[in-house]
């Protein structure tokens, strides 16, 4: 999953970099991609012909409750057959739903990697707020990070500002069932099972120079590379594709934040809380938006019903 989740990556990165200085223009186009890709899936996975004539039975029961107001039964009975077809319709949606979410998720994802967050700012002084960020690293439950040496190291354009605080929790929340033997082992009692969690390491970390930087973990003998991102406090809103979480590369890691090689060995992973845009918290609002605006607008182009 990692593998297609970069591939995805390199192919966004390639797209945004001419609107980069247009974070508008740039999330219509992806609109505008988004609601082809959604009408071409629509129109190969679903039965237009059921739907069409479902939107025809609800638009004729609907006017004939108009038309027959005063006659209760007729009313009552096309108030039924409404909602019946109502019913038929949304059930064909389902597939063609189901099978849109699967493009249409990893997209939401890269964008998210635009829009949502932006680099640290440059700022030697720290008192831009958006300067500084912190680093979170998680470990493997078999190491006892209290007795096992870590540190972190920075390149030049970054400097971070703590020896790191270590966090050692002592269970997961009840997460399974065991079967534990009673009696002499021809019985069983059904108890909770609780899984150790995993310890972390946490810092903090400031940018003075803007570029891309790489963060160096140490933990005992295992060491793991993290880039980090820090742009000019002029640029602070142009677009820049971050990743934020170098992982283990397990599927939900790989769907939820592509961009770098996985890790391998006790470091799980390594995030940096990038600060988030002032402005683009509401992205996913205009984008949903624009999206079906478009469809409705290419729907007839496409001959696509929905």
């Amino acid at each position: 999953m990692l593998t297609i989740s970069n591939a995805l990556w390199a192919v966004f990165s390639a797209l945004w970099r001419p609107v980069a200085n247009w974070p508008n223009v740039g999330l219509f186009l992806f609109s505008v991609v988004t609601a082809a890709l959604a009408l071409l899936v629509w129109k190969y996975t679903s039965n237009q012909k059921a739907i069409t004539r479902a939107k025809d039975r609800i638009k004729a029961n609907f006017f004939a409750m108009v038309l027959f107001m005063d006659s209760l039964g007729v009313l009552l009975g096309s108030i039924a057959k409404t909602f019946g077809w109502i019913f038929i319709y949304l059930g064909r949606q389902i597939i063609p739903l189901t099978i849109m979410m699967v493009p249409i998720l990893p997209m939401l994802v890269q964008i998210d990697s635009l829009y949502s967050f932006s680099p640290l700012v440059a700022d030697p002084t720290g008192k831009d707020p958006a300067a500084t960020a912190q680093v979170v690293a998680v470990f493997d439950p078999a190491i006892n990070l209290s007795q096992t040496p870590v540190t972190l190291t920075a390149d030049g354009g970054v400097s971070v500002l703590n020896k790191g605080v270590r966090i050692s929790l002592p269970q997961y929340p009840p997460s399974r069932w065991e079967e534990a033997p009673l009696i002499g082992g021809w019985l069983t009692n059904r108890r909770l099972h609780k899984h150790p969690a995993p310890p972390e390491a946490r810092w903090n970390i400031r940018g003075t120079a803007p570029g891309k930087f790489n963060l160096t973990l140490q933990a005992g003998d295992a060491t793991a590379v993290k880039q980090v991102v820090v742009t000019l406090p002029t640029e602070r809103e142009t677009l820049v594709q971050l990743a934020r979480k170098r992982h283990d590369g397990s599927f939900g890691e790989a769907l939820g934040f592509p961009g770098e090689p996985k890790l391998t060995g006790a470091v799980r992973s390594i995030e940096i809380v990038y600060p988030h845009r002032a402005h683009w918290w509401w992205w996913i609002a205009i984008y949903l938006i624009e999206t079906l605006v478009i469809a409705l607008a290419l729907k007839g182009p496409f001959k696509v019903d929905f």
